[in-house]
């Protein structure tokens, strides 16, 4: 008996030269790796993307080519088992997608630094991202870590909380430029509280270059949504340089460290810098009580007075007092940064509620209330806001992409799609 009588196959390979099952040391790596299906009501794409600039080093190629075809084995499996036990996750029509991809991010003397990044949607309120990476030693072809660089004990010394420090710092920064909330101390915040980087192997950290050919100018670490903050602020990459953690470099990081980072290297995807202005928020100093404070009919109260607070007023809460999970943030619309404060509503239970604001000369101005049924989020820089409306084992996702009017004085809606799907409880 067939297990799962839909078809699968190869639908594309796209090779340099040669094909995919005779890699050798010398070979050129696929760049793309294809899988396409159709399953029930909806489509499956799974691929995997391999940086040309990884053709430069086969044996590193080789082997994330392999982890590649190993992927999208992993995904072809889990989508016939999933079509076994509960064919319903395959009538809502959503597709799904998903995408991995190995890029370099910088080769400093015998080391290659790559980041492996991944996207996939399933249905739900959002996509799922994550990123990890890869640090290839050229000369003995294989993984390592960034330990060996330092001398200190990392598990137990003053190494990981100088680390933890820097970093915690470093994302503070990027987050107030743009727009997302961060305590005062970066310590004691909670998100950037729960970061304490290992070094270890795979940890989202890679080695930045450098003006001295042949040295690194110090560590970038990588960010996925959740790690450091809301999924609406998205990713971040901050750069920590080698001088914060002179004290602590080992012999053999001595020989890889030096210099200072080169002006092109920043900034690096989702990364924010003191240069670049027209990048970060103008509202990163802007503290979203005061301006509920200057908005009619709007009010900010304790958290222990919302339940019995007054049905029907809507009241702000910020991140620290519980009551909101991802407080104020900002969002780019049609080039523009807006402040998006959500609100809690003692008496609307299920409605996504959200003051927006934009700047202008003389600071902050309010624009308009926007509203939607479900927990919602902005996503950055596109206008998408994603909602989710859940009623009994219905669950209804709206995709409400915003823009500004042909005035741009307030923001109409530009497109909007609908999906119905049935929750699922277990396999």
């Amino acid at each position: 008996m067939n297990r799962f009588p839909l078809a699968f196959g190869v639908i594309a390979v796209i090779v340099a030269n040669g094909p995919i099952a005779a890699v050798a040391e010398d070979a050129v790596t696929p760049s793309v790796l294809s899988f396409k299906t159709k399953v029930g009501k909806i489509d499956v794409a799974i691929a995997v993307e391999i940086d040309d600039a990884l053709k430069a080093h086969p044996s590193l190629g080789k082997t994330l080519l392999a982890e590649g075809k190993r992927y999208v084995a992993k995904w072809r499996t889990k989508v016939e088992e999933d079509w076994r036990r509960s064919p319903k996750l395959f009538a809502d029509g959503i597709d799904w997608s998903v995408e991995r991809t190995f890029k370099q991010r910088s080769v400093v003397g015998r080391y290659v630094s790559v980041l492996d990044t991944e996207r996939f949607y399933t249905g739900g309120a959002h996509g799922s991202f994550s990123v990890e990476t890869t640090l290839w030693d050229r000369e003995t072809r294989k993984r390592i870590s960034t330990r060996p660089f330092f001398k200190a004990n990392i598990d137990d010394g003053r190494l990981r909380t100088v680390l933890a420090e820097r970093v915690r710092a470093a994302v503070a920064r990027a987050k107030e430029a743009r727009g997302a909330p961060v305590a005062d101390d970066p310590n004691e915040d909670r998100w950037l509280s729960q970061v304490e980087p290992t070094l270890r192997k795979r940890e989202p950290v890679t080695l930045a270059p450098s003006t001295l050919p042949g040295r690194s100018s110090g560590l970038t670490f990588h960010f996925a949504p959740y790690q450091v903050g809301s999924y609406a602020e998205g990713p971040y990459t901050v750069f920590v340089p080698w001088t914060d953690l002179i004290r602590y470099i080992s012999g053999k990081g001595g020989d890889l460290f030096g210099g200072e980072r080169p002006t092109d290297d920043a900034p690096q995807p989702f990364e924010e810098t003191a240069g670049d202005a027209s990048e970060q928020s103008p509202f990163a100093d802007i503290n979203p009580d005061e301006l509920i404070a200057q908005t009619p009919g709007f009010t900010r109260v304790p958290e222990s007075e919302l339940l019995t607070y007054m049905k029907g007023k809507l009241v702000w809460q910020n991140q620290d007092s519980g009551g909101v999970a991802w407080g104020a943030f900002a969002v780019k619309v049609d080039g523009e940064w807006l402040y998006v404060i959500p609100l809690v509503s003692g008496g609307s239970a299920g409605v996504f509620t959200a003051l927006l604001y934009r700047w202008s000369d003389v600071g902050a101005q309010f624009v308009q209330v926007v509203k939607t049924k479900g927990y919602a989020e902005f996503f950055p820089d596109d206008g998408m806001l994603i909602a989710d409306d859940r009623e009994g084992s219905i669950n209804e996702r709206r995709e409400i992409r915003y823009g500004f009017d042909a005035s741009r004085s307030q923001l109409v809606i530009k497109s909007q799609r609908s999906y119905r799907t049935e929750v699922q409880h277990g396999p």
